[in-house]
């Protein structure tokens, strides 16, 4: 009765396994920025293979890449997740990060 136990157990575990999908990631980007401090840090994109999208993972530059990380995501495209990079990290004044909106209001 044991063996017949564990084989019905065996035979479900596997089921569950083979009925959730397993999402892997790849890297489509890396490079480092500065700010104005001279705080450096260095990032990576990745990519979900079923194309759901972006997410952007983000290291003081001294830490990287067995540091904590910072991540955040979910990006639409490699852009988007590059210009929060450039925005949030390099303050670099692009049109795409958010204080720049009210720059483009009709008055």
């Amino acid at each position: 009765m044991l063996k017949l136990f564990l084989i019905v157990l065996t035979t479900s575990t596997l089921t569950f396994l083979n009925a959730v999908p397993v999402l892997a990631a790849y890297l489509v980007g890396q490079g480092d920025g500065v700010n104005q401090s001279g705080l450096r840090h260095r990032y990576e994109i990745w990519a979900q293979d079923n194309n759901a999208g972006y997410v952007l993972r983000v290291w003081r530059i001294e830490s990287y890449p067995n540091g904590s990380s910072q991540s955040h995501g979910y990006f639409r495209s490699m852009g988007e997740a590059l210009d929060y990079f450039d925005c949030y990290y390099t303050n670099k004044r692009l049109p795409s990060c958010p204080w720049n909106y009210s720059a483009t209001k009709v008055r």
